[in-house]
This record gives structure tokens, C-alpha cells and sequence, in this order.
């Protein structure tokens, strides 16, 4: 076997031993980061709400001035 040949397995395995080893529930880890990055997005959009509202109302009173 040549040393091409055995390159090619190892980067082979390299590749996908990270997308079969990693699954919750059936879950990849590409999945669970989509999935984070959702709940992430969804939570600073909750608690940042309050503030852009309050943001927007002292706007709207120095424009009516």
C-alpha cells in the first residue's frame, strides 16, 4: 500500500469520525450549534426588547419637541 493511498484513509476517518461520533439524541453537532445559536438569538431578543422600546420613545419625544 502506498503512503497516497494511506493518507487518503486517514483523512477519510479524520473527517467523518467528527460527524458520527458527536450526536445526542440523534442530534448532529452542526444541529445542537443551529440549535444554540436559535435559543441565543431568541433570548437577546427578550431581554434587549425593553431597551430599543425605551430607545424609540425618547426618539419620538425629542423629534415632537
Amino acid at each position: 500500500m502506498d503512503m497516497e493511498a494511506v493518507n487518503t484513509k486517514v483523512e477519510v476517518a479524520r473527517a467523518t469520525m467528527g460527524a458520527t461520533l458527536v450526536t445526542i439524541w440523534g442530534i448532529t453537532l452542526n444541529e445542537w450549534a443551529a440549535i444554540i445559536a436559535i435559543l441565543y438569538t431568541g433570548l437577546q431578543t427578550i431581554l434587549l426588547l425593553p431597551r430599543v422600546i425605551q430607545t424609540i420613545k425618547g426618539w419620538l419625544c425629542v423629534y415632537k419637541k
